[in-house]
């Protein structure tokens, strides 16, 4: 899965003129109904729908670390590092923004 891409303030994507499907990154056809689509910025804001919590080591992160799968309010749901290394609850409001890495953060509301 490819990291979400911030731009203009919003994450880089997609949405498809036949249904509507939103995708990021941005892809030249839906991958729901291979109708054409077109690139669009999304919100950076939304909500948490699931997270987790790593104790074993991956290439440039050291453990504990946190992802979270997050639905963009107006877009696609999109795979995140949250910025503290603890599971976000279900429902949390978060906003990404940049990162040093080319991920960008999920950022919990109540920490802004």
């Amino acid at each position: 899965m490819s990291p979400p891409l911030l731009v203009s303030g919003g994450v880089a994507g997609s949405r498809c003129a036949s249904c509507s499907y939103p995708a990021a990154p941005a892809c030249p056809r839906c991958p729901a109904c291979g109708g054409p689509s077109s690139e669009t910025v999304f919100s950076p804001r939304g909500t948490v729908w699931a997270s987790t919590l790593l104790h074993i080591g991956v290439a440039g992160r050291q453990p504990p670390f946190a992802f979270a799968y997050v639905d963009l309010d107006d877009g696609p749901r999109v795979l995140a590092p949250l910025e503290e290394a603890r599971v976000a609850d279900v429902g949390a409001p978060v906003v990404l923004i940049p990162s040093a890495d080319h991920w960008c953060l999920a950022v919990l509301e109540e920490n802004k």
